[in-house]
């Protein structure tokens, strides 16, 4: 399929009405086709710019396919007419990228330099600065589809790296604890409990949290604040559940596996207990 001539900006992935005669997706076959389709949606909600880890296959992705691996598998190995596979296989990272991404979405890197020029515009904050050459900074170490060139590849396998985002910074916080991006973490944690302790707990948990070249460890704790958040939400976990600001800081509670997604509602209500050790509750494995 030929790439638009433009990209949407937001929560949207492009499927193009007729995605279903593509030849490629009927060769792999019905229940690959749903896992390249959920694939789609969750990499739009997540900002992963096309990446999906192996936890987050099993655990949200494939949330109830019992060979979601193998459905990922066929796609990395069903090849397309402009000669590239569904997806392709990172070994390096653990998980899979969907290939041709970045042909049809703009990266996360574009959506973070549209808001600042629309914050800057409207007088919210300036602009990023520009490169050493006065453009803007391209990705760098990426193929024609986006996925990094092994060069670039940062071997990681832990969720809350593969979600970071990868806004540029030129500068550190004005405070070496990361103290004036508490409040922005304040506003992202959903449970507002205990502010005093967990101001408290602030300078040490950013400490804890590792920097990267494009973020400081207080902005990527103000991201995993965000994507927790997120996690939660799509759980429906209620707010008393939710540990305290204080206890999920000191308890690096970042790096906890995320919870699974809800099962949502079916026609007739929601889906009944199934008991996971029933082989007859799956379908039948792909040939």
């Amino acid at each position: 399929m030929p790439a638009p001539t433009t990209r949407r900006l937001g929560n949207y992935a492009p499927l193009s009405a007729k995605y279903w005669t593509d030849s490629a997706l009927m060769q792999a076959g019905e229940k690959a086709e749903v896992l390249y389709a959920r694939a789609l949606s969750f990499c739009v909600d997540q900002g992963t710019d096309g990446f999906i880890s192996d936890l987050q296959l099993t655990r949200a992705v494939g949330h109830g396919m019992r060979d979601a691996m193998k459905r990922a598998q066929i796609l990395s190995e069903t090849v397309t007419g402009d000669g590239d596979t569904l997806w392709t296989r990172d070994d390096v990272r653990g998980g899979f990228w969907v290939t041709a991404w970045l042909r049809w979405n703009k990266s996360v890197e574009e959506i973070e330099a549209l808001r600042e020029k629309d914050a800057a515009r409207k007088g919210k904050r300036p602009p990023l600065p520009p490169g050493p050459d006065g453009e803007k900074p391209k990705d760098s170490g990426r193929n024609p589809n986006g996925i990094p060139t092994e060069s670039d590849r940062t071997p990681s396998a832990k969720t809350l790296q593969d979600k970071t985002t990868t806004t540029s910074r030129q500068e550190e916080p004005s405070a070496p604890d990361g103290s004036d991006l508490f409040s922005e973490f304040w506003d992202a944690y959903p449970r507002k409990a205990g502010k005093a302790a967990a101001r408290k707990a602030w300078p040490k948990a950013v400490k804890a949290m590792k920097a990267t070249e494009d973020a400081t460890s207080a902005e990527r704790l103000v991201a995993a604040a965000r994507y927790w958040a997120g996690l939660w939400e799509r759980a429906d976990i209620e707010t008393q559940y939710i540990p305290h600001p204080a206890t999920w800081l000191n308890g690096k509670r970042w790096d906890d596996e995320p919870p699974p997604p809800k099962l949502r509602a079916v026609s007739g209500g929601y889906q009944p207990y199934r008991n996971p050790d029933d082989q007859s509750v799956y379908d039948e494995p792909l040939g």
